[in-house]
């Protein structure tokens, strides 16, 4: 049987061999003085024990370049150090 999902999350259950298991839901919500706030609360149970996980952040194609810029920079500057590393032992052994 094709898994279903809920209309209001990403809710997903299945039939299996002993019948019907539910995987995690996937709710939407925002942080407001500290708490998180659910976008549709009613899917859960009171005292329904929970897991947060932030959202990834959302970057322009701008500032995806520039992480990209600066990560190439470190890379060069580990090379630098690895180089440097490298010729003291030469020099010293």
């Amino acid at each position: 049987m094709k898994p279903e999902i809920a209309e209001n999350c990403n809710h997903r259950t299945r039939m299996g061999r002993f019948g019907m298991s539910v995987l995690s839901p996937v709710l939407r919500g925002i942080v407001r003085g500290g708490v998180v706030v659910l976008d549709s609360p009613e899917l859960l149970v009171e005292g329904t024990v929970v897991e947060v996980k932030p959202a990834p952040l959302e970057f322009t194609p701008e500032e995806r370049q520039e992480f990209e810029a600066w990560d190439g920079l470190s890379s060069e500057a580990f090379k630098m150090i690895e180089d440097l590393e490298r010729q003291e032992r030469n020099a010293s052994g």
